[in-house]
């Protein structure tokens, strides 16, 4: 009788919940939005569009406005305004309108 090389795992019997390997969930509909317009499709309404940008203050410009107010800098309240850092710069679609993300500063 000849040796064979090829072994047969041992099964678990019918029942026993075996391991799974975890799953890994990508969320490919994210996208890198940059500081300018971009060509995209809108994820809800599919249309194809270049977005538009909004720039809006965010908590820290006034948080740092409020800083300089209260430490007596007067003169630099209005920098975190003006200062792009200080700023979000959001896209939104051009035909429904709909947030569609925030640029990196």
């Amino acid at each position: 009788m000849e040796k064979s090389c090829y072994s047969l795992a041992p099964m678990a019997p019918m029942g026993t919940p075996t391991a799974q390997p975890p799953v890994v969930v990508i969320n490919s509909n994210d996208t890198l939005l940059g500081p300018v317009p971009q060509r995209m499709q809108c994820k809800y309404c599919q249309m194809i569009m270049e977005t538009s940008i909004k720039k809006r203050v965010t908590r820290y410009t006034h948080f740092f406005a409020l800083a300089f107010c209260l430490t007596g800098l007067l003169c630099l309240v209005p920098l975190p305004y003006c200062l792009k850092s200080c700023q979000s710069l959001d896209h939104y679609c051009t035909s429904c309108n709909q947030f569609l993300g925030k640029a990196a500063n």
